[in-house]
This record gives C-alpha cells, structure tokens and sequence, in this order.
C-alpha cells in the first residue's frame, strides 16, 4: 500500500500535462481497486490549491471526491501523528506539513509514499515513488 502526498491530488486535479496525466493514471487505480492511505492534512492542502487556481466550489467538490474514493484511507492528524511530526522535525529537519505526512504514513504502518517533494528521498525507511 502506498501513501498518496497531496502534490499528487493537485496535479490530477489542476494539471493537464503529462503529470496530470500520471497522477489521474494513479487515482483510477485506486478508485479501481488499488488500496491506498492520505492524511486528512492532504484534504487541507488539496482544497487550499484548488480553491486559489479555481474557486471555492471545486474546492469543496474536490475534497467530496476524495472523500468518497473507493480504496482511499484517510489519516486523522491526531496526537500520535502529531509526536512522530514532531520527532521527525527534530530529527530529520523535515517542514511541519511534510512531518505530519510521515507521521501519518508511520501510524499507517506505509514505508512508501508516491510524490514529486524530492525532501521524502532522505527519510530513513521510507521509499518515496516518483511519477
């Protein structure tokens, strides 16, 4: 199972390059049966982009859509996650945001993460995908 960071949702979402096309490639698959794990953060960070390049209304209905996806489990940023962000903030000098997606994907037990932020690729135990 792979942990989907939110760069991933905004390029389905917003792009119509070959990225986009990846990233929409990689949701079908979830959608078709492929299990997969976010964070509720990713939800944050997906309506925020598209609310600035589009508007509110996709905004809310992109945040429905994942909501509903089938296969696609979502992570409550909670204490847990919160102290292993925080840990690895310490530790591995990640930013916050990216913190709380390890954090997560360490509370979800995924060791890999699908994702253009290249900051993944020094993290111990982790293995993140490119696209």
């Amino acid at each position: 199972m792979n942990y989907i960071d939110s760069n991933i949702f905004i390029l389905a979402l917003l792009n119509t390059d070959e990225e986009g096309v990846k990233a929409r490639k990689i949701i079908s698959k979830i959608s078709s049966g492929e299990q997969a794990v976010t964070s509720y953060l990713t939800l944050d960070e997906v309506m925020w982009k598209v609310k600035k390049f589009r508007s509110q209304k996709d905004a809310v209905n992109a945040a429905e859509t994942m909501i509903s996806t089938p296969n696609l489990l979502f992570i409550t940023v909670d204490d847990e996650v919160m102290s292993k962000a925080i840990k690895a903030v310490k530790e591995i000098n990640l930013d916050l945001r990216d913190a709380i997606h390890l954090g997560s994907m360490r509370k979800a037990r995924v060791t890999q993460i699908v994702s253009l932020d290249s900051h993944f690729d020094h993290v111990p135990q982790i293995k993140r995908i490119k696209i």
